[in-house]
């Protein structure tokens, strides 16, 4: 379906303007504010809906605008009429070749195509990001969303392994170790029972020596008065031989000193089973967020065999989460020829009912791509309306002051 005539009166720049277009490549030239760019701006307000249309849509001076649209089987009436508040309401009639009223309308035309095949340079002016998620239409049966959800997920767990990883390295790295690092730790109970046992013996030992001495001296007094108390003397004698001699002393010093060097053994032995407990939890970290960015790595691999696998529009385009790429360079370093032909391509493989499309921004192409948007409009087999500012070209159609020039 195409546009077999486009009449348009009081819109935007226009006076009354209609055009039976031939062929499928339709020029309209002219110079800057004589009203080329209101005649697409029409087709799209016609077609397009109310969020096509401009925020003043009528001629100044004038209360109504009338687009109408024939499309051979459909015909297509759009009003804009000005009210006294200064608002604009609007009014659209869709009718079959019958001449019968088909409702409802904007349902109608919505359902002939889309935004893109209006005008495909917009996809060249999009940002990369947004180019990639249009052409997911292309990749049936792979859930971007879902992936992009769960790459999504991935890369925060990494980034928190990641995170904790360096934060328990540091720590690890931070433990200090002592110059001679035991390996095993030292039995600090047992020396601590000796120390305990070698204390209570000197004790006993010493409350012996001085029950010996209050006894050696009690002697030496009984002796001086020995010619006085000589049974007092035998006592004496008999209960000292009844006391047996004290056991060795212990050196407390040095069983104090044993268990001194094993608590500082065991001290330098827990140092190294933290040093060692930390790198172990560093390297599980560390490992966990490796095994993380093997799993990104999977998914954006298996998202891009789904790409390579589809059929895309233009041999040699493809996409990942980060843009498009055509013949194996970023689409936008791509010449004017060939993002123009993957624009047209990508709007023709949407497959619209509506086969007309257009191009805005023709004045910024040049006349090789004037040329080959000509060849593109007979072998897609797209209407292709494009405005120009100037044109050598006997077919283009000049606007002059809102009105087409007889002088075309």
């Amino acid at each position: 379906m195409k546009i077999v005539s486009l009449q348009a009166e009081n819109f935007k720049r226009l006076k009354a303007v209609q055009i039976d277009p031939a062929g499928n490549f339709i020029e309209i030239s002219g110079e800057n504010a004589q009203g080329k760019s209101s005649i697409l701006d029409a087709i799209w307000a016609a077609i397009g809906g109310k969020a096509a249309a401009p925020v003043k849509p009528v001629r100044i001076g004038e209360e109504v605008a009338i687009i109408a649209v024939n499309l051979g089987e459909l015909a297509v009436t759009r009003k804009f009429i000005n009210k006294d508040d200064g608002t604009v309401t609007t009014s659209l009639t869709v009718t079959n070749e019958d001449g019968r009223r088909l409702s409802p309308p904007q349902d109608i035309l919505n359902d002939l195509t889309e935004a893109l095949t209006f005008d495909p340079l917009e996809f060249t002016r999009r940002k990369p990001k947004d180019q990639a998620h249009l052409l997911r239409k292309f990749v049936p049966g792979f859930d971007f969303e879902a992936a992009e959800a769960k790459l999504k997920e991935l890369e925060d767990k990494r980034r928190d392994k990641n995170r904790d990883a360096k934060r328990e390295r540091a720590t690890a790295d931070a433990l200090p170790l002592p110059e001679d690092s035991p390996e095993t730790e030292a039995d600090t109970d047992t020396l601590l029972t000796e120390l305990e046992e070698a204390t209570t013996t000197n004790q006993a030992n010493e409350r012996l020596r001085l029950q010996r001495q209050g006894l050696t001296d009690e002697i030496t007094a009984v002796r001086v008065r020995i010619s006085q108390d000589q049974h007092r003397l035998a006592e004496l004698e008999h209960r000292l031989a009844e006391l047996h001699e004290p056991a060795e002393d212990v050196d407390v010093a040095a069983v104090r000193a044993r268990y001194d060097e094993a608590m500082a053994q065991n001290a330098a032995f827990t140092a190294v089973e933290q040093k060692r407990a930390q790198e172990q939890l560093a390297d599980k970290t560390e490992a966990e967020a490796k095994a993380l960015t093997e799993e990104i790595a999977a998914l954006r691999d298996a998202t891009l065999k789904a790409v390579e696998a589809a059929s895309l529009p233009v041999e040699g385009l493809t996409f990942d989460e980060t843009g498009v790429s055509l013949r194996g360079i970023p689409f936008a370093d791509a010449s004017q020829a060939e993002q123009l032909e993957t624009a047209i391509a990508v709007a023709v493989a949407l497959d619209p009912k509506l086969r007309v499309v257009r191009v805005k921004d023709g004045a910024l192409l040049g006349e090789a791509a004037m040329r080959k948007l000509a060849e593109f409009a007979d072998a897609y087999d797209m209407q292709i309306w494009v405005e120009t500012i100037e044109s050598a070209r006997p077919s283009a159609i000049q606007i002059v002051d809102g009105a087409i020039s007889e002088e075309a």
